[in-house]
């Protein structure tokens, strides 16, 4: 009796046992791996999730940036507009755009917002529509003459869908004043034409090369080719141009391109007098008076007459 006792008391106790380890079993199953997140790749919450939004869409398209004014000096205001088109089909909402950094910088040292903040929220745009955004900013007068490219983000939503962002670069040229001054022009008349003398100017600290001065007078074209003036220097032109019946006004321009191969033009007028003409009837009096002293004279001589 005893033994059966025992028996039953040992086969209860590995019956408890072997329910207790299944049970720990199925707790164990049950808890997610804490270095899974639920689409079961590992990431044991150093490495931060990929930021999808920065891949480029193909719901709206920068299609161009326009730059104002053409020729942008240090320490004055510009403006930059994207033409920003919705190419997904539905309406495009909760669009803005943000000039983030200088590329190579992290920050848009050297520059600032004129009039608003370096981020513009443009609304929306319908299907198939198109919209400007515009941002000023001036740069510090100190900034060297160069290119500068700016890391833009534009941000929105096709409608229904989560917030989207693209990035592009956009580029300024900065370049210091060209100032060549057309001086001092005088025109010297002569018997088979005039002579245009005159001095060009550099009064800025860059270089001005491929300088050249163009004369256009009654129709006709005249050319001299300079070449290079150096920063804070000043050169001389002459050019001879044909005479002319009355007077009139010759028109000057002068072609240059500056450090950065940008071209410029400055002009100028300069009034043209009628060139010397000598009077056929005084010339034949002349030829008169010549013939008459030479007769007389002869006369003089032969009666002693006279010295």
């Amino acid at each position: 009796m005893n033994k059966k006792i025992i028996l039953a008391t040992v086969l209860f106790l590995g019956m408890v046992q072997l329910t207790n380890i299944r049970v720990y079993a199925n707790e164990v199953e049950s808890k997610p791996n804490q270095n899974q997140n639920e689409s079961g790749s590992n990431n044991n919450g150093n490495i931060p999730s990929i930021h999808e939004s920065n891949i480029q869409s193909k719901n709206i398209m920068v299609s161009s940036v326009n730059v104002t004014p053409n020729v942008i000096e240090p320490g004055k205001e510009f403006s930059l507009t994207y033409r920003i088109e919705n190419i997904s089909g539905r309406r495009i909402e909760g669009l803005s755009l943000k000039i983030v950094a200088v590329e190579g910088k992290g920050t848009l040292a050297g520059f600032i917002p004129v009039g608003t903040t370096n981020e513009i929220y443009a609304g929306s745009i319908g299907v198939d529509d198109v919209k400007d955004v515009t941002v000023k900013l001036a740069s510090d007068p100190s900034l060297k003459a160069g290119t500068y490219n700016f890391l833009t983000s534009v941000m929105f939503n096709v409608s229904g869908q989560e917030q989207e962002e693209i990035t592009k670069l956009s580029g300024i040229m900065l370049t210091n004043k060209s100032n060549l001054d057309i001086d001092g022009v005088e025109c010297n008349t002569q018997d088979d034409g005039s002579l245009l003398v005159g001095n060009l100017n550099n009064s800025g600290e860059e270089n001005l090369r491929k300088v050249e001065v163009n004369v256009s007078i009654n129709g006709e074209k005249y050319k001299k080719y300079i070449g290079k003036i150096e920063g804070e220097s000043e050169q001389i032109f002459e050019i001879p141009v044909s005479a002319v019946e009355e007077s009139t006004k010759a028109l000057i321009e002068v072609k240059y391109e500056d450090d950065n191969g940008i071209k410029h033009t400055t002009n100028q007028e300069v009034d043209v007098e009628k060139s010397i003409e000598i009077n056929n009837d005084e010339i034949n009096a002349g030829e008169e008076e010549v013939k008459s002293s030479g007769f007389w004279g002869s006369i003089k001589r032969f009666f002693g007459i006279g010295a």
